[in-house]
């Protein structure tokens, strides 16, 4: 009883917040209807249809934050971090540890939650990012409670574990920020934006309104959306909302792109409110994995869908080639996310700066060019931005 009367304010703080969250998952309840078209957690998380993986992952992800054996320094402060979670969990009737107990029992049930949620329901919540959202700042928390607790175990050396402590979490922060600033993906955020891509953000923003639809393909619109806010049809899938149909939006960009249909085509364009169309020079780069002889190697991001008998009806009776593969989704796939066997839209044209069907073509007014110089004083183009004529 004493439990539930420690509990009871945290539960009034639940249902209060919970009121105030009502706003924002009305359209997930009473629009979506709770259905995730994009299920970005399945096709871009490890593959927990394999019953293996689902007690490795999160086993590795307790190891690698805690105990990462290659990582000495951080390895001893995890030590001190599992001293305070002992002491948190031997003294959690305590008032003031009932609710660090309970954020800790929290934290482990969301990173094993998958063992429930994905084997009855066919989903998962991302278990080691809701992991984080409580681990994080506990971990904090853990360590000084950790540290308190060694040095009042072995108080003739207070000063010497005290100042170890200190050491060890200086040390860890220090190693922590030198690897985010080796990290590839930092070390690629510090770099300028290309000149030409500033001019395609200053025509852009100048020129569109931020309404604007573009129709383009998927790394393109990535990137476009990044540099000006502005909207695309298709997009990286897992960088869109898990609301939003990615497979649709695919396949009727592969229809107004490749597809002679040209009422069909028109149809969409309105559907959709297509403004302009871009173009880079790396549109088939962008799909494909491309040989120096020309030959399509492999898939990077091109429209692409899990296949299945209506889809490729879809396509044929547009006329639209696609290629069947099995492979991943994610275009930043790891060796451990699930593969599917997949129908890929082919370009209509073998034209690298006009790969859309030649009715595609017709309804294309250029607006802007930007160029680039090659290394023998050769001028081509980078990129070019079209009006679509939906008339």
């Amino acid at each position: 009883m004493q439990f539930i009367e420690s509990i009871k304010p945290f539960i009034l703080i639940f249902a209060a917040f919970f009121i105030l969250s009502l706003p924002y998952w009305f359209w997930p309840i009473f629009v979506y209807h709770g259905a995730t078209p994009n299920n970005l957690q399945i096709y871009g998380w490890a593959d927990f249809s394999k019953f293996g993986t689902q007690i490795s992952y999160p086993l590795k992800t307790l190891f690698d934050t805690i105990l990462p054996f290659g990582n000495i320094p951080v390895l001893l402060l995890g030590i001190v971090q599992i001293a305070g979670i002992y002491a948190i969990i031997s003294r959690r009737s305590e008032p003031k540890f009932n609710f660090l107990f309970l954020a800790l029992i929290a934290s482990i049930i969301a990173l094993f939650h998958h063992l429930i949620s994905y084997n009855l329901l066919g989903t998962h919540f991302a278990p080691e990012r809701m992991y984080w959202m409580l681990q994080f700042p506990l971990s904090i928390v853990e360590v000084a409670i950790g540290a308190g607790w060694l040095v009042e175990r072995f108080k003739q050396n207070e000063n010497l574990i005290g100042g170890a402590c200190v050491i060890l979490v200086v040390w860890s922060i220090f190693i922590s920020l030198s690897g985010t600033y080796a990290y590839q993906w930092t070390k690629a955020g510090q770099q300028p934006v290309p000149e030409y891509l500033q001019v395609v953000k200053g025509w852009i923003l100048k020129n569109t309104n931020v309404n604007d639809v573009f129709l383009t393909n998927n790394e393109d619109a990535f990137m476009m959306n990044g540099l000006t806010g502005r909207k695309s049809v298709t997009y990286r899938r897992t960088h869109a909302p898990v609301y939003t149909d990615m497979n649709q939006r695919m396949l009727d960009s592969a229809v107004m792109l490749y597809g002679s249909n040209d009422g069909k085509r028109v149809e969409l364009l309105k559907k959709y409110k297509v403004k302009y169309l871009l173009w880079t020079n790396r549109w088939l780069q962008n799909e494909f994995a491309i040989g120096n002889d020309g030959r399509i190697l492999g898939f990077f991001d091109p429209l692409m869908v899990p296949a299945n008998a209506a889809y490729k009806k879809y396509l044929s009776d547009n006329n639209i080639k696609f290629a069947e593969a099995k492979t991943y989704l994610d275009p930043a796939s790891r060796s451990d996310y699930p593969m599917y066997d997949v129908i890929v839209a082919m370009p209509a044209n073998p034209y690298y700066d006009k790969p859309w069907d030649n009715g595609m073509g017709a309804r294309l007014t250029e607006l802007k060019s930007i160029d680039g110089i090659t290394d023998d004083g050769t001028s081509v183009p980078l990129v070019k931005i079209y009006l679509v004529n939906v008339k």
